[in-house]
């Protein structure tokens, strides 16, 4: 990348960082996007197709419901198993997202099931990727309106997932920022949660 694209890029991600709460994540994750020196990713630019499976932990946090400490924290687990075609990849997603309640004790609720699909794509010669998924969210345990098995339906963007390659099959995913928003209950008191979450992962390539 030339040095006054790389100048200028940086000034951006300074401005943004410095802009306040929420907005330093933003700022250092345009930073690591050029600024990280990248690994060479296992794929094979010359393959057609790619079968995968990836395996994720993550973490999350943040909610659009005041007052509502239940919604604040939350860990969890997916599956992604997918086809890639050169950089684009079409998936199904399994998730298990555990929620943290202290609105009367300190608590780790059963939270949602998330079942879906998505697609990714993956930039800067495989060494990043992006990726959008849509799909059912199921309620997990039972709430003051809405009963185990209420089902609804969720989003979820990774604008920034960094990866490592460890073999030519096998890939660490970094994702420092991704948002989730989960409504499991659409009538009427509306559950919804509006999470932030970072994630680790592996991919299997096969």
């Amino acid at each position: 990348m030339p040095d006054w694209c790389r100048h200028r890029l940086f000034n951006v991600a300074r401005r943004v960082t410095a802009q306040g709460q929420g907005h330093w994540v933003i700022g250092l994750t345009v930073l690591a996007m050029f600024l990280v020196p990248w690994p060479v990713c296992a794929k094979d630019a010359a393959d057609s197709h790619q079968w995968y499976v990836t395996l994720t932990g993550f973490g999350s946090s943040g909610s659009d419901m005041e007052a509502m400490s239940n919604n604040a924290v939350g860990v969890g687990g997916m599956v992604r198993a997918g086809v890639r075609m050169q950089r684009m990849g079409l998936f199904l997603e399994g998730q298990r997202d555990y929620w943290l309640a202290t609105d009367l004790d300190v608590e780790m609720t059963k939270g949602v099931l998330n079942l879906g699909m998505g697609a990714d794509i993956l930039l800067m010669d495989e060494r990043l990727k992006l990726s959008l998924t849509a799909g059912t969210s199921t309620l997990m345990f039972d709430t003051y309106f809405d009963k185990r098995g209420t089902t609804g339906i969720y989003f979820a963007f990774e604008p920034t997932v960094f990866r490592w390659a460890l073999t030519g099959h096998l890939i660490v995913e970094f994702s420092p920022f991704g948002v989730i928003v989960m409504i499991p209950a659409v009538a009427e008191p509306m559950l919804k949660r509006l999470a932030f979450r970072t994630s680790l992962g592996m991919e299997w390539q096969f």
